[in-house]
């Protein structure tokens, strides 16, 4: 942009931040410029010649948004091959665990685990960005985080970052049960997590992660892909048996 001077001379011209408007400088965006749009479903945008951000288009087929433009992202996702209790160190323990479990896998990126306490839940702390979701094996768990969130995961849940099938879970000392299962099924991991990514419940995630002498806890299964993140809830108060310090398995996502 330039001005003319009360000479009746162009002064120098002036670089607008954004976009030159008629006669003055506007715009909030440089034109032509186009970025991803946050949200589970994949979206983008693009910056028009006044410098103002269109509509946001959905990516839809294709799987996610990447540098502004619609393709593919890919994440993995897993189920640890090491059992844990409950005491995970709250959620970023969980986190941790997870991220060590990637390395000695070899997987690449940054990973949280799929799990909510009192306050936080994937759908809060997670990027939910980025598809198609895949296991460890190569085999696709979801088209992208809206799919996931929306209509769960496509297949059973259930290899590790290592590409093997995950161990079972552990009862706690002196019980035959594991968590929340029973004699019959321990194929299990922490969770208190519903399907579409928000907390289950209050109050079932042993204190938050953060002790293993409490029986109030939810549980997912990894050979069952209905119930994969939720399965069984208990809120034994009074139990002898501290359910949390059953041993189970982590779902960790990359993020």
């Amino acid at each position: 942009m330039r001005t003319c001077g009360n000479n009746g001379e162009w002064q120098q011209a002036t670089n607008c931040q954004f976009a030159c408007v008629g006669k003055a400088c506007g715009g909030s965006c440089k034109p032509n410029s186009k970025e991803c749009v946050n949200g589970a479903e994949p979206q983008y945008r693009t910056c028009g010649s006044t410098g103002e951000w269109s509509a946001a288009v959905a990516c839809a087929p294709s799987p996610a948004c990447v540098n502004g433009g619609c393709g593919t992202d890919p994440k993995i996702a897993f189920v640890t091959s090491t059992l844990y209790t409950g005491n995970l160190g709250g959620l970023a323990g969980a986190d941790q665990k997870c991220n060590e479990r990637a390395k000695a896998g070899s997987q690449p990126g940054t990973y949280k685990a799929w799990l909510s306490d009192d306050t936080q839940s994937p759908s809060t702390r997670f990027s939910l960005q980025g598809g198609p979701i895949r296991l460890a094996d190569g085999s696709e768990l979801a088209k992208n985080w809206a799919e996931l969130l929306a209509n769960g995961v496509t297949r059973v849940f259930n290899v590790t970052e290592i590409g093997t099938r995950p161990p079972k879970a552990v009862a706690s000392p002196g019980s035959t049960t594991a968590g929340c299962g029973d004699e019959t099924v321990n194929a299990l991991v922490w969770s208190d997590t519903r399907p579409n990514g928000l907390r289950l419940t209050v109050d079932r995630n042993c204190a938050n992660w953060t002790t293993v002498t409490n029986n109030k806890l939810n549980m997912g299964r990894w050979d069952d892909q209905k119930y994969w993140s939720s399965y069984c809830t208990r809120n034994d108060a009074k139990d002898i048996d501290n359910s949390c310090e059953s041993k189970a398995a982590l779902y960790c996502f990359q993020q």
